[in-house]
């Protein structure tokens, strides 16, 4: 299990050493290089030479500068913005600079400089380090929009978020407070038990929610909630779990499971005169040697009448934000309905961590 304690806003770079984003620099830096030469160079004698080596410069220029990066990653993720900014740009300039160096010294050697128009060492390395610095600077600001960007979607799941940890309603806490009165005197163990898990909801509402839980700890968060209404609404609800030993120990977001039982019950359930079970269960989907997916399922009946849903859409809606933030995209939740039931299927990819502040 990962604790997520503390929040972390987005990291400004990429991840350099990662192969997509070096396969992203080097296709990006060969679109400058055709670019350039299709640009500034007439096609005649030796133009196909000399692209060949403007894109052998630019992928060696590209490439070293994110392997610095890359080597440089774990240092700078702990440095203010600006550092980072600043930081980065002097390296990938101070790289430019080396490249250009040792560019023109092999130059001299191989007896390139008059297939290439190079007037000198001055002109070639000045040169380089002026589109370099042109190129470094819309790049950083690239990423800087980026990270802006990405701190304002982390701000909106964090808000809604909030929201959803808000969903203890208050119609709900008075319903159970008056079930607790009338329970006092007649069945005290009852009561007391009943006090046991609406504090264990609230602890959970309330205790910091950047971390993943084991899916044995969601579950006792979803009973507490289940044992709760099963008090007021008696043999009306029914539950089966379907839940395989080794599941019970896959991280999972903290309140993820509980918000779509009380969508079962309070969308389902509760708007049925004779009630009905609510079924949950849980599958590991394995592909190859490892497990790569968890599968989370909730089906409930659904009213003889229609109700009203809009509670039901916000709660899956805010949901499938915060599974998207923090799987990047591999989570799903998916809503059916079949026939007289509602389905609701959570697919979480089995990882040790999520991205830290929406989790």
């Amino acid at each position: 299990m990962a604790n997520l304690a503390t929040q972390r806003a987005p990291e400004l770079l990429p991840d350099f050493c990662s192969g997509p984003v070096l396969l992203s620099v080097a296709l990006i830096t060969q679109l400058v290089a055709v670019l350039v030469m299709f640009v500034t160079q007439p096609v005649g004698a030796f133009f196909w030479e000399r692209f060949a080596l403007l894109s052998l410069y630019l992928q060696w220029n590209g490439l070293c500068g994110a392997a610095v990066l890359c080597q440089a990653r774990s240092w700078l993720s702990r440095m203010p913005t600006w550092f980072v900014l600043f930081t980065s740009y002097v390296l990938l300039l101070g790289v430019t600079a080396l490249l250009a160096e040792l560019s023109w010294m092999l130059i001299r050697v191989l007896g390139w400089s008059s297939m290439l128009e190079i007037r000198g060492r001055w002109s070639f390395v000045v040169g380089s380090l002026g589109v370099a610095a042109i190129i470094v600077a819309f790049v950083l600001r690239y990423f800087w929009v980026q990270h802006q960007w990405r701190m304002e979607i982390q701000a909106q799941a964090e808000s809604r978020y909030l929201a959803l940890q808000a969903r203890i309603r208050p119609h709900f806490l008075f319903n159970t407070l008056n079930t607790l009165s009338a329970l006092i005197r007649k069945d005290p163990r009852l009561a007391e038990s009943m006090v046991d898990d609406l504090s264990d909801l609230f602890r959970v509402s309330l205790e910091k929610r950047h971390r993943l839980v084991p899916l044995g700890e969601e579950m006792d968060t979803a009973r507490s909630y289940l044992n709760i209404e099963q008090v007021r609404v008696g043999d009306r609800m029914h539950v089966e779990w379907d839940v395989p030993d080794e599941a019970l120990s896959v991280p999972v977001p903290v309140l993820s499971l509980q918000p779509l039982v009380e969508n079962a019950v309070h969308h389902g359930i509760m708007h049925r005169d004779e009630g009905g079970t609510v079924r949950i269960s849980a599958e590991l989907q394995k592909h190859g040697l490892g497990v790569d997916y968890l599968s989370l399922t909730v089906v409930n009946p659904v009213p003889e009448v229609p109700v009203p849903s809009q509670g039901s859409r916000l709660a899956l809606t805010n949901l499938t934000e915060r599974l998207r933030i923090a799987y990047d995209g591999r989570a799903s939740l998916l809503s059916e309905r079949e026939n007289d039931h509602f389905r609701v299927e959570m697919r979480l990819p089995v990882v040790n961590e999520v991205r830290q502040g929406v989790a």
